[in-house]
Parts: C-alpha cells; sequence; structure tokens
C-alpha cells in the first residue's frame, strides 16, 4: 500500500508543498488526502492541528518528521533532505510549529480543498 500525505486541505502553505510533492513524485509514490476528509477521519490519526502527516506502512510521521521523511523519500539530491534528522527534535519542531501557526496569514486560507486537478485525481483520497 503506498504512503498516504494528510494535510490541511484549505491551507494555502499545504497546498504548496502538495503541489510540490506531487511534481517531483514522477512515480507515484504517494496519495493525498485532506485532513479535513473521510480518510483522515477513518484512519485514527491523533489530533494534529492542521500538521503534515505521513502515514506509511501503518506507522503516521507528524510534523518536521513527516516533511522531511517525505522530500527524502523523492530520491535523488532530495534524499540529502534526511541530513535535517540531525538538528534535535526539540529544535525542528519549534520551527515547524512556528512556521504552522503563522501559514493561513502568511500563505493564506480556502473556504476549500482546492486540490487536485484533473492530471492528479487518482492520487487523491476522499
Amino acid at each position: 500500500e503506498k504512503p498516504v500525505i494528510f494535510f490541511d486541505g484549505v491551507c494555502g502553505l499545504c497546498h504548496g508543498f502538495v503541489r510540490f510533492i506531487l511534481k517531483r513524485d514522477t512515480k507515484g509514490k504517494f496519495l493525498f488526502s485532506p485532513l479535513q476528509g473521510e480518510t483522515a477521519k477513518s484512519s485514527n490519526l491523533r489530533s494534529v492541528g492542521g500538521s503534515i502527516v505521513l502515514l506509511e506502512e501503518g506507522v503516521a510521521l507528524y510534523g518536521s518528521d513527516a516533511v522531511i521523511r517525505t522530500v527524502s523519500e523523492l530520491g535523488g539530491l532530495w534524499r540529502f533532505a534526511r541530513v535535517l534528522m540531525l538538528v534535535p527534535s526539540l529544535v525542528r519542531e519549534f520551527v515547524y510549529n512556528y512556521i504552522a501557526a503563522r501559514r493561513y496569514k502568511w500563505f493564506g486560507k480556502f473556504d476549500e480543498c482546492g486540490l487536485p486537478d484533473a492530471e492528479h485525481t487518482d492520487r487523491f483520497l476522499p
């Protein structure tokens, strides 16, 4: 089963992240689902407050761990993103949460999830 990236469906930054991954995930490794959707609700994820969540083989990664793992799984030079795991978790999560708390102000908020585009509908779960 493919890893699923859960994202805040109304967040401009999260939409940008999803588009970033879609553009570089040429092998179609990842599936996507908004945190507000049915798939997220049935996946028993802990309350994440709009965080990025990566669900892979039944294990959920949250926040900076999810982002770093996702980007590093793109292969090529992106695999070197793993070096960010050397930064202490406390520091990574502080930065992640700082940005997450301001994401709507800085990147905008949509009334509803505008993803996916017609080309990628098969990669999105409800």
